[in-house]
C-alpha cells in the first residue's frame, strides 16, 4: 500500500464539501481532485485484474470514458503514460495513479491526495475496502440551510450538463439529510482517521476547523488564510461554478441561518419534524417551538 495519504470528503450536497476542497487545496503538498465518481464505478470491474500493459491502456480508457472525467482536464495518452510508469499492482495502486496523475498536471508533489463526491456517503465500507488506511472528513450543515440552498438553485439559470438533480419539497429534502448524516455517522464513528466538521464552524474559523484534517494526514499546519479571504478553486471545473459561485468569494458565514429569512415556516416545521432528533445530535437547535 503507497504511504501517500488518502483522504475522502463525506457530507450531503450543499453542506459545504466543495468549500472544504478548496480550502484544504491550499496547502501545496494535498490535492484534492473536481467530482468524478470512476474509483467505485470501475472497481468491481477491475478488482480482480492482472495488470498487464493492456489492462493499464483500457482501464485509462475507461476512467477517461468516465462521467464529469473531462472536467478534470487530464489527457488521457497523459494517463495512460504514466499508469505504465508505474505499473500498479491492484487496483487500488491503479486509482491512486490516477489521483497522482491529476495532481502532477497541476504541478504538485503531493504527500496526500483527496476525493471528493456526495455519491460517496452510501459506499464508504466500499472505499475502506479498497483502501483500509483512507482518511475521511464528515462535514455536516443545518438540514434547513441546506433546503434554502437546494430552492436557491432551483431557480438558478444553470446550462451545464451537470446540473445538479435535487428535492424541492422541505420534508424530502429533511429525509435525505437523515439519511446521510445518520449513515455517516453509523460508518464513521468511533473509526480512526476521521474528522467531523460543521458547516458553520468552517466559515467562521476556517484555520482552526480544518488544522485536524492536516493533522491526521501527516502535513504540516498552514499558518492563516490569504489577506483577502479568497482560498482559489484549484481547477475547479467552470461546468460547475455556475452553482458553486460563491467560492470565488472571500469565505463568510452570511448564509449561516438563512432558513429563517428565505424558508417558509410550514417548511420549517416540515423539516424539524422529520430530521430533529438528528439535528439536535449535531448542536442545531429547534427555530420553532410547540
Amino acid at each position: 500500500m503507497s504511504s501517500i495519504a488518502k483522504l475522502f470528503i463525506m457530507g450531503n450536497p450543499r453542506s459545504g464539501t466543495s468549500l472544504l476542497r478548496s480550502l484544504l487545496n491550499m496547502h501545496e503538498q494535498l490535492c484534492i481532485a473536481p467530482e468524478c465518481g470512476f474509483l467505485l464505478w470501475l472497481h468491481e470491474r477491475w478488482r480482480s485484474a492482472v495488470w498487464t500493459e493492456a489492462d493499464l491502456v483500457r482501464f485509462a480508457d475507461e476512467v477517461a470514458a468516465s462521467k464529469k472525467f473531462d472536467t478534470w482536464r487530464l489527457p488521457p495518452d497523459q494517463l495512460k503514460e504514466f499508469l505504465l510508469a508505474h505499473r500498479p499492482e491492484d487496483f487500488a495502486g491503479a486509482a491512486e495513479l490516477v489521483y497522482r496523475c491529476y495532481a502532477e498536471r497541476l504541478g504538485r508533489s503531493i504527500l496526500a491526495w483527496g476525493d471528493k463526491n456526495n455519491y460517496y456517503t452510501a459506499h464508504v465500507r466500499e472505499i475502506r475496502s479498497i483502501y483500509p488506511d483512507a482518511c475521511f472528513i464528515h462535514i455536516v450543515r443545518d438540514p434547513r440551510d441546506v433546503a434554502a440552498s437546494y430552492l436557491e438553485l432551483s431557480k438558478a439559470s444553470i446550462d451545464s450538463a451537470h446540473r445538479p438533480d435535487l428535492p424541492v419539497d422541505a420534508a424530502t429534502i429533511a429525509k435525505d439529510w437523515s439519511a446521510v448524516n445518520d449513515r455517516l455517522l453509523q460508518d464513521l464513528d468511533g473509526a480512526p482517521g476521521v474528522v467531523r466538521i460543521r458547516y458553520e464552524d468552517l466559515v467562521v474559523r476556517p484555520m482552526e476547523s480544518i488544522a485536524p484534517v492536516y493533522s491526521m494526514l501527516g502535513l504540516r499546519p498552514l499558518t492563516g488564510m490569504p489577506r483577502d479571504g479568497h482560498v482559489g478553486t484549484l481547477d475547479e471545473p467552470a461546468e460547475f461554478m455556475q452553482w458553486k459561485r460563491k467560492l470565488a468569494g472571500p469565505v463568510d458565514a452570511a448564509s449561516v441561518g438563512r432558513f429563517a429569512s428565505d424558508l417558509a415556516t410550514e417548511q420549517i416545521a416540515a423539516i424539524e419534524r422529520e430530521a430533529g432528533p438528528l439535528m439536535k445530535r449535531f448542536g442545531y437547535e429547534p427555530f420553532l417551538h410547540a
